[in-house]
C-alpha cells in the first residue's frame, strides 16, 4: 500500500495537467447489465449506425488488428499510415498500468443517449507519450475492446500533431469509421464528406 502511494504521488504532475476536459483520455461504458464497451465502439454503432469490421472480429491478437488498421490508415492517407506503426510502438512500450478506477470524467460526449445501466468511465490517461491505464477497468473489456481503445490512443496522439483537438470528437469518429464495415463499401466522396463533417484532417 505505502508502495502504491508513493506512485501515485510521483505521478501527480501527469494527472493535475492530464485535462479531461479536452478529452485526452479512452473512455469505457461500465455497465451492470451487459459487457463493458469502449465508448467508440458504442458510438459507431448508436451515433453513426455502423456495424462491426467482420475482418476485425476474430483478431484478438493486437499486433495482427493494428496491421489491419494500418492497411485501412494507407488507404485514406499514407503520411499517417506511416506514422501510425511509430506511434503504437512507441506508446505502448511506455504504458503502465495502475490499481485504480476512478481516473476522472470528460465531458466531451456527442449527444446519445447512454444506456440507463452503464456509467462513462475514463480507463487512460495520456500524457508525455505514456499511456496511463486502469488495470482493473481495461481488465473488465474483452481483448477485441481493448485493442480499440488502445486505437483510440494512438489516432489521438497522431492526430493532435496534425490539427488542434478541443476534445476527441475527432478522434472517436475516425476510430469509429476505421473499425466499421461500412468503411469498405463507402465511395471516395462519402469517406471526404465523413471526415470533413466530423473535423478529421486528412492530406490526400
Amino acid at each position: 500500500m505505502k508502495i502504491l502511494l508513493i506512485f501515485l504521488l510521483s505521478m501527480a504532475p501527469l494527472f493535475s495537467h492530464a485535462g479531461f476536459t479536452k478529452g485526452n483520455g479512452g473512455n469505457i461504458l461500465v455497465c451492470r447489465n451487459s459487457q463493458n464497451v469502449v465508448l467508440d465502439y458504442f458510438e459507431m454503432k448508436e451515433l453513426f449506425g455502423f456495424s462491426y469490421n467482420e475482418e476485425l472480429k476474430n483478431l484478438d491478437q493486437r499486433k495482427e488488428f493494428f496491421k489491419v488498421i494500418q492497411d485501412k490508415i494507407n488507404s485514406i492517407d499514407a503520411d499517417l499510415a506511416n506514422e501510425f506503426q511509430l506511434v503504437n510502438h512507441n506508446l505502448e512500450s511506455n504504458s503502465i498500468f495502475i490499481d485504480v478506477t476512478n481516473m476522472g470524467k470528460i465531458d466531451d460526449v456527442f449527444d446519445i443517449f447512454l444506456p440507463i445501466d452503464c456509467e462513462l468511465t475514463q480507463a487512460i490517461i495520456q500524457r508525455n507519450n505514456r499511456l496511463i491505464i486502469s488495470k482493473p477497468l481495461f481488465e473488465s473489456i474483452s481483448t477485441s475492446q481493448q485493442n480499440i481503445l488502445i486505437l483510440h490512443e494512438v489516432l489521438y496522439s497522431l492526430l493532435l500533431k496534425r490539427q488542434k483537438l478541443n476534445d476527441s470528437r475527432p478522434v472517436r469518429a475516425l476510430v469509429s469509421f476505421l473499425i466499421s464495415q461500412n468503411q469498405t463499401s463507402m465511395t471516395n466522396q462519402e469517406v471526404l464528406l465523413f471526415m470533413k463533417k466530423n473535423q478529421i484532417f486528412l492530406r490526400q
